[in-house]
């Protein structure tokens, strides 16, 4: 199925990675870009891109974003080590709102998974998480309680440590947990398992916890 989407987060590890397959697959994108000069040669003058340089602090540079010709939209925002998702996912999601569009895609953290023991909190509560209560965890717990109360079509996908790497083994996944596999998975296999299921109804309203399978 051919799409249009708009992308946010998109000159990041897994955000490059995503829309490099989109534009594979012949899909068309409109990027909204806060640094230009972190954007690959191959997006340049490319038909399938609309790029917009702007924020996604900023309301006005959203809307550009976000337009009619919108079907979904991907966001591979980070925290920036600050408020980022507090401030740009609202936005983004009041755009949709406005446009009737439903579909909204983004990359959280394994901390925000259900804890395997307590799973009436999260993971980062616990000591199931390597990393204590940081910003970071908070403001990726932010989008997931604004996303459940809002009225979109919402997927969280919460890969494990994240290293560089290639695609390599193939991907676990459980809903709302962490599944019992490896200890790690790639930008690269994180993103192609996001595309792969970027529509499946499966996954539809829930957090996905993702790592790569351990090798044998």
């Amino acid at each position: 199925m051919m799409m249009h989407i708009s992308i946010f987060g998109a000159t990041g590890r897994t955000g490059s990675e995503f829309t490099s397959r989109a534009l594979q697959a012949g899909w068309t994108v409109t990027l909204l870009i806060r640094s230009p000069e972190k954007v690959p040669e191959a997006w340049k003058n490319h038909p399938s891109v609309t790029m917009i340089t702007g924020n996604a602090l900023s309301k006005d540079d959203v809307s550009k974003a976000i337009d009619s010709r919108t079907e979904a939209v991907f966001s591979a925002l980070s925290t920036d080590k600050a408020d980022v998702l507090s401030q740009a996912v609202p936005a983004i999601t009041a755009r949709m709102q406005e446009l009737e569009i439903s579909r909204f895609v983004s990359i959280g953290t394994a901390g925000i998974l259900n804890a395997m023991h307590t799973p009436d909190k999260f993971r980062y509560e616990t000591d199931e998480s390597k990393k204590p209560m940081t910003r970071s965890s908070i403001e990726h717990a932010f989008v997931f309680h604004h996303l459940t109360d809002s009225e979109l079509n919402w997927t969280i996908f919460c890969p494990t440590y994240l290293p560089d790497g290639t695609e390599a083994r193939p991907v676990s996944w459980k809903i709302d947990f962490m599944p019992n596999a490896g200890k790690r998975i790639t930008p690269a296999s994180t993103a192609a398992f996001v595309f792969e299921h970027f529509l499946n109804p499966q996954f539809s309203h829930c957090r996905v916890g993702l790592a790569e399978e351990s090798e044998s």
